[in-house]
């Protein structure tokens, strides 16, 4: 924003309103543009807001003086239009049209205009109607402690005392429908009294028939800090998206959650009457359970039944879940093995899993439940990161389509792709998960030079991600014990390590021929080596299943599609052509490459803190590098993490 801005004011002539191109200069005779101007103005005075600048909002009113000054708009109307028009075309998502020769025209539906018109006079308590006024008095009693005065009644809606006790007789026959009554206690003020589901009953009235801007004109301002509003937006936010309850009266659930927060703010769970514990607890359903552990964990209180069962009521009338809430969950013991019987297949597929395999297994069994609840309630499942899930991951949405099936042979339900598409995000999570545990700490004793040493790093680096080197170090200062060994699971030396250092080692060559590549492989968890370009059978049939169709002529196609676009991106390096010196660097990045497609189908990663600083010291070579793993997204069809492009670079360097 400050760069642009300086670009615009930078090139504006003596008078401040540019030309139609900012290349021309006073004195050119071109045409102005009033309107990049005014612009140019509603935009400073917008980021203003967040990004306050004296500098900029003084070019902004010399702007104004000038466009008022030599091309006779008034600058008074300039700055109400600007702001106006700003706020009303945001309000009321209305059209704002310019014609070139034509002029200027506001599209709005016709419900826009009768929308404006109930709008301009909901700030008048005298003119609501009748229920609204009931509405909102009883929301007063409601968000406010009890008792209440008259005078925090007259300020709340500007009418006189006289008045405002008519208003409350007529409030309190509305309330007595649902066997609700205002009391009066001497010098004290006006307070409600009544069972906590009635007031439930009533407040579900209220939150459904109130004009949702007659509530905000009434109560959001003076009532809710900005902080609680925020925490109301985080509890829609994990209505819709973590229990998948969808608002279908948003305003209306917005108001619940208002009330809950209000009220655990002003009371204990067993202060006032009308809060009393009077309900029996019963079994609510896993969802509405998660999103009260949510909120009492936000709010850090523990909701009490009643404020439970207001929640339940409204997110029976507010959300999709009427036909999801109070059933009971499925323990049978067929649904539990099925998804165990899953979770066993997932195994087969992802061993690194072992130990996550009851979390994720009671995370299924969650989500399953749910699946269920929704196919018996006739809604629809539809998953709107489907194409995108195939696309970038398609070798674990395709092994979770095979793992699915294996839970159809033990429960009666075929899961569809769209729901294959919700289960492949929580096996990428565990994967992402079992990836990021998998740090080894090693050190590496090298006496044979910077350069050895280094190429070393380089090699076990990229040969095994897992692999963490914590230190480099001597093979002196490893003897005098001034290497501090606490969380390492061995060293990798170049010469043999003396029996008194009382840790696991290894001795390899400094140029790590294969041999080596085994011997650190055996010190590993599961003698994993994911980068040794060996796949078992099943994991390189399932390869060439998805992306050769099994057939040798495929395979060499693809694995020359690949050479081509190796040797495309070393032509763009190596811009003077490939040296002799450089060839040992050549045929190490080719066979790097080759053998890191393995994890990269798997989706296994290098770690690496490099990135960001290869990117700044070698931007050429890291954008050459990034756009060639880009190709090979779209050739192989899976996903690379871009930090691979640092294990890349260091064949250059």
């Amino acid at each position: 924003y400050n760069k642009v801005t300086k670009y615009f004011i930078e090139h504006l002539p003596e008078d401040y309103v540019p030309y139609w191109d900012l290349d021309f200069n006073d004195g050119s005779g071109e045409p102005r543009d009033t309107s990049a101007a005014s612009i140019a103005v509603c935009g400073i005075m917008e980021m203003n807001k967040y990004f306050p600048n004296e500098e900029f909002m003084g070019y902004a009113d010399k702007m104004l003086n000038s466009l008022a000054e030599k091309y006779h708009v008034s600058l008074r109307t300039i700055r109400n239009d600007i702001e106006e028009i700003d706020y009303s075309t945001k309000k009321y998502d209305m059209e704002f049209l310019r014609v070139p020769k034509v002029g200027m025209k506001i599209i709005a539906k016709e419900s826009i205009y009768q929308k404006l018109l109930s709008d301009s006079s909901i700030s008048s308590f005298s003119s609501l109607s009748i229920d609204q006024q009931n509405y909102v008095l009883a929301l007063a009693f409601l968000f406010h402690p009890n008792p209440i005065t008259l005078d925090f009644l007259t300020d709340l809606t500007q009418i006189s005392k006289v008045t405002l006790n008519n208003k409350l007789v007529q409030c309190a026959n509305y309330l007595s429908k649902y066997d609700i009554r205002i009391n009066s206690v001497k010098h004290k003020g006006n307070y409600l009294i009544g069972q906590n589901k009635s007031i439930n009953d009533l407040f579900i009235d209220i939150a459904s028939n109130i004009n949702f801007q007659i509530f905000k004109s009434f109560f959001s301002k003076s009532f809710f800090s900005n902080q609680e509003k925020e925490i109301v937006d985080d509890f829609i936010n994990y209505t819709a998206n973590e229990i998948l309850f969808y608002p279908t009266n948003h305003d209306s659930l917005v108001i619940t959650f208002c009330y809950i927060i209000k009220q655990t703010n002003l009371y204990s769970n067993d202060s006032a009457d009308y809060l009393s514990n009077d309900t029996v607890m019963f079994l609510i359903s896993p969802n509405v359970s998660n999103l009260v552990q949510h909120i009492n964990l936000k709010l850090n209180i523990s909701l009490c039944d009643g404020y439970v069962s207001l929640l339940e009521q409204a997110l029976t009338e507010f959300t999709d879940s009427t036909s999801l809430l109070r059933k009971e969950y499925d323990t049978s013991d067929n649904l539990e093995k099925a998804v165990k019987y899953m979770v066993q297949k997932s195994l087969d597929y992802y061993p690194m899993l072992i130990d996550d395999a009851n979390d994720l297994e009671k995370n299924l069994l969650m989500h399953i439940y749910y699946t269920i609840n929704r196919i018996k309630a006739n809604l629809e499942n539809k998953n709107p990161l489907l194409s995108q899930i195939k696309k970038r991951f398609p070798l674990v949405f395709n092994n979770v389509m095979e793992i699915s099936r294996e839970f159809s042979k033990h429960y009666p339900l075929s899961i569809d792709e769209d729901e294959c598409g919700f289960i492949t995000l929580y096996y990428l999570n565990y994967l992402e998960n079992a990836k990021n545990k998998k740090s080894i700490k090693v050190i590496l004793v090298c006496n044979s030079g910077v350069g050895a040493t280094k190429l070393l790093s380089t090699k076990i680096k990229n040969n095994f991600p897992a692999i963490e080197i914590v230190k480099t170090s001597s093979y002196f200062d490893l003897q005098s014990n001034n290497v501090d060994l606490t969380d390492i699971s061995f060293i990798i030396s170049t010469i043999k390590i003396p029996d008194k250092i009382n840790i696991t080692s290894v001795v390899v060559s400094p140029l790590m021929c294969n041999e080596d590549i085994l011997k650190i492989s055996n010190l590993l968890p599961n003698h994993s080596t994911p980068n040794r370009g060996t796949y078992d059978s099943e994991n390189k049939k399932r390869f060439l299943a998805n992306y050769s169709n099994n057939d040798d002529n495929n395979v060499g196609l693809l694995f020359s599609e690949i050479t081509v676009l190796i040797y495309q991106m070393l032509g763009k390096i190596y811009i003077d052509g490939i040296k002799e010196q450089d060839m040992a660097n050549v045929v190490g990045l080719t066979s790097h490459i080759f053998i890191a497609i393995d994890r990269w189908v798997n989706h296994e990663y290098i770690k690496s803190t490099d990135f960001e600083r290869f990117k700044s010291q070698y931007p050429k070579e890291m954008k050459i590098i990034l756009y060639f793993l880009a190709e090979m997204e779209k050739l192989l069809q899976i996903y690379i993490d871009p930090i691979e492009a640092t294990a890349i670079l260091r064949y250059f360097i």
